[in-house]
Formats: structure tokens, sequence, C-alpha cells
């Protein structure tokens, strides 16, 4: 390090430092070499190199650790640039990073190396590196914190070089290798895996077991994979994976993997191919199986060989046995072309065994004779030896074809004796003799406790004499009889089952036993009673559904017949539920259903009939009400008035109050004659609306008129349908008059001549066509029409100026293409815009303002008049009303009607008149009937005019006619 002057900070040099850095002037001094001395001290103490540099690249300050780098003293490195230090490519590298730094005057941080001299130790630094200021903020130098992360560059270098080979082994490993996902997701899959089962690594990475393989295969790896997590332990598992259309063993060893934080992040999975191992090892355990069933046999046939010659001989038995002739000596090549495959094998190598260790062999084999017949044969073979040395092979062969056919027949036998199915033997007297282990499970009763007991031990009680009766004659007469049963087990419990009995008899016919099989059906006769349950009731309040409330009317139908008292149906729907459950979710609403279903239950009788149909509808029966039909319907309204009253108490739930009224329509009847079930619930239907209607939370009973009223109502809609077709409509138009007495338009009125019912108001049509899609064909054949007229008054000078007056309906403007339609109609019939006023009422500006804006600004971009119909009857709000693009207000005839006598319909008019005028729009009346009625609207500015004073509506010729004389 060099020697630092020793200065203060105030006397002893000049205002400024050679760098332009300003010192005070004032003040007290104090021994800066102090400072400096105690800030280089902690320098030097930094595990760190510190240095700072001039614009040049010069060092200006390098702290112990970089002297110690350079192997140099401070005072020899001060002043020099990295070219006394590095090689070249070196010194690049650091010069672009401190130009980085001097031009964009940001602190950087960056990877840098250098070699260390002599030695050539290649060496990695984490930098940091700043720019030094001037008092001026001028960029003078930078400094600079480096730190040696060579030993972790090397540790990284040194997983890098682990990891691939890791990647290697993995890669080239013969095993199926794979890692999983906590959450069972593959994370990585080795070549082998991929190739066995024909996938790529991208069509299995994120993939789970489901994925990949059958259910019953992905369910068994998720378990074993499950143990892993919970157990964090190696486990070695064997599994069976499908490959190829064909199971295979797999041996597989599973180990989590741990992250570090200590927690499973994986599940790896190495499995080897086991497959022939496995085979190879049930053929073992099935010949020692063998080997271990063999008892010692008589010697049917015996042979022997030489193995110095390999011929033998055979005794008569052994050559009956091969179905071959007794000539002379027999070879071992000979005597081995009768076994295949395995049989082969073992007959080899039980020789090669006698002869090496002296082992005698004992086991059973399958051949195949000179005849081509299979026969199993037990061999006993064991060695003679003379003088320590094996000289000869002498065994021994029985044919046990017929055991094993007895055998595997028994096994046969024995399985289905123990299957799933009660078994019970009787003898021909009935005595209990055997019984399997499924009927101990079923009845409750051990072998031990039947034997030689009768099977009515069994019986429920439940059958008359007569059912067996006819039991023991079909069996008598058939051998055989099956059905269901019910039977009583040990602990008293009766349970049904369904029963075979066959009878077994002897050579001269008579019965030796009876097998009788049985299976208990306890669940699935719940399982029934459950699913008819749910056939006919609601699931959420287990109430009677509609399926089964309609049966029990038709029952009622019948039996009020009978009874001669008559009958009642009430309907309840709940007022509101809907926003109920819009507004709180479904989960309340069934909740609320539930309660409303047991208040209506606590107001009825027990013969009465609760039922929940669907939604929030409940129907009730009553029966056996009175024979007199006033008395009846006065029982009923009785009742229903208890279900309105049980109600109309809050309903809390959650600590939240609800409150739900209802609406009840009621019909009594008695009789097939009242018609079907479905009609007597529509009757109540009909009250129930009548109900609504009336203000809801009432009641109101079925009137054959109100129905007679509908019925017609539904025949006109039909005949509605079909009048544009017929060409049924056509438009009237009537007068519109401004001031002085000139036509200044016409509104189009829709008019229906119907041929049974003539002409039909408008007022019955339109309101049937607004509760129906039909208002939007008339509608738009309205606008049509309209349009066409206008295109033909365009040529005549006496009506090109005049407007014509549409009106259109809240389902027409609510329509997403009803502006394009406007658009369409008048550029076809190519007619003035400004020609055409469509008319809108204040109630379709209810339920949605600002969509219905954003269409009248559309229709005003295309020059469309626009009129708000029927004003003062509606909504009338300043707050909207300002921001309609409206043309006119039209006051209603209501107002205009009793202007003369009634001083608030005057003072209403004058309002309208007044607020138009303020907002820049202009007035009509319609309804305008008499000259007093004219005269005062003229008197308070309103100056044009609608109504029977200038004419009624009329067809266009009469309108034409008419039009001159104004």
């Amino acid at each position: 390090m060099t020697q630092r002057p020793n200065t203060t900070l105030a006397g002893s040099r000049s205002d400024t430092d050679p760098e332009g850095y300003p010192f005070p002037t004032k003040g007290p001094t104090f021994p800066v070499d102090h400072l400096l001395a105690g800030l280089t001290a902690l320098l030097d103490l930094r595990d760190a190199y510190v240095y700072t540099k001039d614009m040049a690249g010069r060092y200006l300050y390098v702290n112990q650790k970089v002297a110690d780098l350079f192997r140099l003293p401070v005072e020899e490195i001060l002043g020099k640039d990295d070219t006394h230090f590095f090689n070249m490519e070196e010194v690049n590298d650091l010069r672009r990073n401190d130009q980085m730094v001097m031009e964009t005057g940001n602190t950087i941080e960056c990877e840098e190396k250098n070699v260390i001299r002599p030695s050539g130790e290649i060496r990695y630094y984490r930098s940091i590196k700043k720019p030094v200021r001037n008092h001026a903020g001028e960029i003078i130098g930078i400094c600079g914190i480096s730190t040696d992360i060579t030993e972790r560059k090397l540790d990284q270098q040194t997983l890098a070089d682990r990891e691939f080979k890791l990647e290697a082994i993995i890669d080239n490993s013969p095993s199926v290798l794979s890692l999983k996902t906590p959450d069972g997701r593959y994370a990585l899959a080795n070549p082998n895996f991929q190739h066995i089962h024909h996938l790529s690594e991208n069509e299995i990475i994120g993939k789970t077991d489901l994925d990949l393989y059958p259910a019953n295969v992905a369910n068994m790896f998720r378990n074993n994979d499950r143990l892993v997590l919970e157990t964090q332990t190696r486990h070695s598992i064997e599994e069976m994976v499908p490959v190829d259309g064909h199971m295979r063993h797999f041996m597989s060893h599973m180990f989590p993997v741990f992250g570090l934080s200590g927690n499973v992040v994986y599940v790896c999975r190495i499995s080897l191919d086991i497959t022939e191992k496995v085979r190879d090892s049930e053929r073992l355990l099935h010949q020692d199986e063998l080997l271990r069933q063999m008892s010692s046999l008589a010697h049917v046939g015996g042979w022997e060989f030489d193995p110095s010659t390999g011929l033998g001989e055979w005794t008569e038995e052994v050559a009956r046995i091969h179905d071959v002739n007794l000539e002379g000596p027999v070879s071992t090549r000979h005597g081995l072309e009768f076994f295949h495959g395995e049989y082969r094998k073992k007959i080899e190598q039980a020789i090669q065994d006698a002869m090496e260790s002296g082992k005698t062999g004992d086991f059973e084999l399958e051949m195949i004779t000179a005849k081509g017949n299979r026969k199993w044969i037990r061999t006993i073979c064991h060695p003679i030896a003379q003088n320590g040395k094996v000289i000869k092979v002498r065994g021994a062969i029985q044919d046990i074809t017929e055991r094993k056919r007895t055998e595997s027949e028994l096994q046969v036998a024995a399985t289905t004796f123990e299957s799933q199915d009660g078994v019970m033997i009787t003898d021909g007297d009935l005595r209990i003799l055997r019984v399997n282990s499924a009927f101990t499970r079923i009845t409750g009763y051990s072998a031990d406790e039947v034997i030689h007991q009768h099977p009515r031990i069994l019986q429920s009680g439940r059958h008359d004499a007569k059912f067996y009766e006819r039991m023991w004659d079909s069996i008598t007469h058939t051998g055989q009889w099956s059905g269901e049963i019910w039977n009583r087990r040990k602990d008293g419990t009766v349970y049904p089952e369904t029963l075979s009995i066959s009878a077994v008899r002897n050579m001269d016919g008579s019965i030796k036993n009876y097998v009788g099989t049985f299976i208990d059906i306890s669940l699935r006769k719940q399982a029934e009673a459950q699913a008819e349950h749910l056939a006919f009731h609601d699931q959420l309040t287990d109430l009677p559904n509609r399926r089964l409330i309609i049966d029990r009317i038709q029952h009622a139908l019948s039996a009020s017949v009978r009874s001669a008292k008559k009958c009642a149906l009430l309907l309840i729907d709940l007022d509101n539920f809907k926003q109920i459950n819009d507004t709180h979710g479904h989960a309340v609403g069934d909740l609320i259903l539930r309660e409303v279903a047991e208040r209506l239950g606590k107001c009825l009788r027990e013969e009465d009939t609760l039922a929940r149909p669907g939604g929030d509808e409940f129907l009730v029966l009553l029966e056996g009400l009175s024979e007199d039909t006033l008395e009846a319907a006065e029982l009923a309204e009785h009742v229903g008035m208890k279900l309105v009253t049980a109600l109309r108490n809050s309903f809390w739930l959650n600590q939240q109050e609800f409150r739900v009224t209802s609406s009840i329509g009621m019909t009594v009847f008695h009789g097939p004659a009242e018609g079907p079930a479905e009609e007597l619930i529509g009757q109540a239907d009909i009250a129930m609306y009548e109900a609504k209607k009336a203000g809801r939370n009432a009641l109101r009973f079925f009137d054959r008129k109100v129905q007679e009223l509908l019925a017609e109502k539904a025949s006109l809609e039909t005949d509605l349908r079909h009048a544009l077709d017929r060409h049924q409509l056509m438009l009237h138009y009537q007068l519109q008059v401004g001031h002085p007495q000139r036509p200044i338009g016409a509104e189009a009125l829709a008019r229906w001549y119907h041929p049974e019912h003539q002409w039909v108001s408008p007022a019955r049509f339109i309101a049937l066509a607004e509760e129906s899609d039909l208002i939007l064909d008339i509608g738009k054949w309205v606008l049509e029409t309209a349009c066409a007229q206008l295109a033909t008054w365009q040529n005549h000078t006496a009506t090109r100026d005049l407007v014509l007056a549409v009106n259109v309906s809240a389902r027409q403007i609510n329509q997403p293409d009803f502006v394009h339609e406007v658009h369409s109609v008048v550029h076809q019939h190519c007619i003035d815009p400004r020609r055409l006023k469509l008319e809108i009422t204040e109630s379709m500006l209810l339920g949605n303002v600002e969509d219905t804006i954003v269409v009248m600004n559309a229709l005003k971009k295309i020059g469309i008049q626009l009129s708000l119909d029927d004003f003062g009857t509606g909504y009338s709000s300043l707050a909207y009303l300002k921001r309609l693009p409206l043309d006119q207000l039209k006051i209603d005839q209501s107002f205009v009607r009793d202007i003369a006598a009634d001083a608030n319909d005057r003072s209403i008019v004058k309002t309208i008149i007044a607020m138009a005028r303020s907002l820049g729009l202009d007035v009509i009346a319609e309804g305008v009937e008499t000259e007093t009625q004219q005269q005062f609207l003229e008197l308070h500015g309103c100056l044009s005019y609608q109504g029977y004073l200038y004419g009624r509506p009329v067809s266009m010729n009469e309108f034409e006619r008419i039009l001159p004389s104004y």
C-alpha cells in the first residue's frame, strides 16, 4: 500500500482536491489520514477484492486481497491498468464491463474470470461495479468489489457432469425407470420405458397412470406409490403390467426422492422384467408340489438303463403303457421320444442327477404314447452304484391317468360345493347330511348344528301349507323346483333367498338325495325396494312425486264414486322462490323446500297426500271431504288457508330470515267423469295463476268459465300464427295534423280480420302476440309494409312530406339485429329515413335502459325519428329522459280525455308540454276528440294532434281519399 499524506479536512490543502472534489473550508480540523487508515484496514479485512479505477482503467486503489491475488505490493499495482496483469482476452472482458458502467452510469453485476500467474490456475469471480462521481455528478472512474466464486463454479460443473453421467446411466439402463410427482404425474421415463410402451417422452411426461394403463393397473401403481409416499422408505413389489397385449411380471424397486426442504418430490420406480424367471419358478413350484404329493406306489412297470451304452430294458407293462411292442433293448433316446417340452427335460435332468449325485427321482409326467394317446404316469428312478460309481439307473412307472381325471373332477366338485351359493344335501328322508361354508355364513348355523336335522328348522312361517305342497309336488313330478322363499336365520332374522332343489335318484329310480342351493337376495330386495321408492318419490323432500300423485288421483277418482264423497286437489306455488335461488344459491333453496314440505305436512290429515311434482310446486290431494259440493269446497278452502298461513311465518336458515308466500289453486272433483288426473292438475294450475293475478299469497278455486276463456285464447293464438300467411292482417292509418289544421303524417296500426270472429280488437290480439314470439313476425311485417307505403308516398307531392309512425314492441327492440333490420328495410325501399318515426313506450325502458339507449342512438344515426308513446303513464323520470335521443313526446289519451273537467289531467298535460319544450322536443297529443280539447292543447303550446276529431284509423284507400280535404 502507498503511504497516504497526513492531511486534515481544512487549512492544509486547497478548497478543491486534484480530482475536483470540494473540501469544507470552515469548521474543526480532523486528521484525514486517521480516517483513511481505518477505512483501509476495514477493506483489507473483507473477504473480497476491492478496487477503484480512473477513466483510463488505471488502478487508484486496491485492498490487500487484490495485492495478494497479483502477488505484488500495492505500490506496484497503483497507476497500472489490467494489461499488466491479465492476458488480452481477459483484459477485453474487464474493459467491456468497465466501459458499460462509465457509459451508462449504472451499477452492474457480472461474472468474470482470470488466470493466476504463473500457476495458470483459472479463477471465477462475481463482480459488482458502480460509477464514481465528483461533486458535479460527473463520472470520474469506477469502484469494484469482486468475490471469488471458483469453488461454486466448479461445484456447478461437477453437478452438470454428474447429471450427464446420470442421464447416460438412465438412458442406457436395461431397467424400466421412471419418476413420478406425488400427485402421480410422470416427470421422467427412460428410453426403455418408452420402448416397451411404444410412446415418446412427450406422450408420457405430465400424464398419469390412468392415461397410460387400464384402470385396475393404474390403481395398482397408485396404491404402491402411496405406500412409498406414506412410509417414505424403499419398497420392492412384484407388479403385473400389460406389454404388447400380454401381462408381464416386473420386480419393481421403489423409493422416495427428497427435495432440499426434506419433502418427497418424486417417487422413483426401477423395474426389471422377471416374466421368464417367474414362469420358471412356477414350473419348479409345480414340480415340487407334485413331488410332495407322491407317496409310495406299487411298481406296475419297471425299466433300467445303462448310461455307458445308452441302452436299457422295459417290462411288458411299461411297453403297454407306451402302446409299443416289447422287442429287445430300448435306447434312452427312444424312451425320451414319448415326452415333450418340460416333461422330457425332467426325465433328462433326473437321469443326469442320478448319474452325477446319486439322486433319486419321483415325479408325475404327461406323455404321448406311440398311438397318440395322452397319459399321465408316475415314475420313480434311483441310481445303482458299484464301488462308489453309478453304473445303472433303475426306475418304475405307473399309469395314473384315471387318478388324475378323478382328482380333476373332485377338485371341480369341491370348488363348486364351496361356492358363494349355500348348499345343503339331504338323504331321501330329508335328513341333512352335509352343508358348505356358504350355508353357515348365510344361515348362521354351523354344520354340527344342522347335520341329521330336518330343513324345516329354517322355515320363516311366512308361507302356508299350500306353498310347500306345490313345491314338493313339482319336485316329485319333475325332479326339481326353483323360486323365491323366505327363511329364518339362527338369530331369528327372516330373509329372502332364491332356492333350487334337485332330486338325485338311484338306479332303480328311488330318490337317494336332495340337493338344495340358495342365494341370499336380501341386498337385492333392498335395492329393488329403494329403486321403487326413488321412482315414486321426490329425492329432495321424500314426498310422492308427480308419477305417484297421478296414480293416487286416479285411485281417488274411482274411490269417490263408491263413497259418493267429493275430493279436492290443491296446487301450491311458492311466490318469488326463483329470486331466493338466484340470490342465495340452490343449497339454501333446497333447505327452504324441505322446511316448506314439513310445514305443509303438519297441516294435513294422515289420509291426505302431499306431493312435490317438481320445482317450487306442491300438490295436496284431499279425499273423502263431503257429499255436498259446497261443503267439500269449504273444507278444501279451510285446509288451503291453513297452508297459506303456515307458509307466511319466516324461515330462519343460518341465522338469516327468509319470507316465502304461496299462491294456491284448488279444484273439487268427483268420479272419472271429471277427467283424467292430468286434467285436474291443469285445472288447479289455472286457478293458481288466478291467485297470482290477484296479488299472490292467496288461493282461488278453478272456474270452468275461466278455463273456457283460456281455451278460446289458445285457439285464437293458433289462428294468429297463421294470420300473416293467410293475409288476414292489414294496416290502417290514423291521421296526425299540425297547426293550423295541416296533415303532418299518420300512425300505422295493425288490424286483424278473422274469417270467423270478423274484426278482432287490437287490444286483444296485440297483447296475445306480445305474450309469444308472434310479435316479432308481426312487427317485422308492419315495418316492411309501412316502409313500402312511404316509398309510394315519396312519389306524390301531396304525401312526400308526410311522416309515418310505427309502434315498436319491447321484444323487437331487444333483438340483437333490430337496428340492422330497420336499416335493411329502409335501404330496400329507398325511403328518406326522416319520414319514418318509431314509437316506443316508457314501459320498455324499465327492463334495460342502457341497452335501449344504445339501440336508439344507432337508429338516430340512420336518420330515424323517435317518439316516446303513452308518455306520463310509465316511469317518467328526467334522469333517463334527458339521455334519450328523442324527437317527440306523445301525451297519452288518458290525460286528454278528461282535460276539460279534471284539473289534475290539465296540470299533467301542461307539465308534459313544458317538459318537452325545455328538452327541445316536439309534442303530440293522442285521443283528441273535441274542439275544447284541441283549443286547450293549442293554448298551452301543443300544436300536433291525433284522434277521432280528425279521423279514425282507416284503410290506405280511405286515408288517401280524405287526405285532400285537409
